[in-house]
Formats: C-alpha cells, structure tokens, sequence
C-alpha cells in the first residue's frame, strides 16, 4: 500500500467510525457488534501495513491510537512496537 493511499484509507475509516458513531442508538446490538468486528479488523489490516508507521502522516498515526484505544484491536503493549527513532 503506497503512503497516501494508507493515510487516506486511515481517515475514511475514522469518518466512518464518526458517522456510526453517532447513528449507535438506532441500531441493534448485533449490528453493532458486527460493526465493531469490522473496525478490529480493518485496524489490525492497516496497522501490519506498515508496522514501523514510516509512511503514517502524524495525524493519521493519532487517528489510529485513537481508533486503537476505542476498539481494541491490537493490545496496547504491541501498538508501536517496531518503531525506530
């Protein structure tokens, strides 16, 4: 996955968990449930695509903590771990 094309792909799912976020009471609990398996995944996806997060922009590194701290999809004592200063 090129640089942008991760970066963008970021903030769409950020939006996407906006925009459902806001929508949570009208749907029932499988739905959710089911929405918030997809977001673990679709997380855990980007993140193995660049595990050192080189090519992250730094919003979209704190989208993705932020998304992390919300779903859970990688424990928190894993998330960064390949990054070299």
């Amino acid at each position: 996955m090129e640089k942008t094309q991760l970066n963008s792909t970021i903030i769409r799912l950020w939006k996407e968990h906006q925009n459902r976020s806001t929508d949570i009471t009208n749907l029932s609990n499988k739905e959710v449930l089911k929405f918030e398996q997809s977001m673990q995944v679709a997380i855990r996806d980007l993140y193995h695509a660049d595990w050192t997060m080189k090519s992250l922009s730094r919003k979209s590194i704190l989208i993705l903590l932020r998304l992390n701290l919300r779903y859970r999809a990688i424990s928190l004592h894993n998330f960064g771990l390949h990054v070299e200063f």
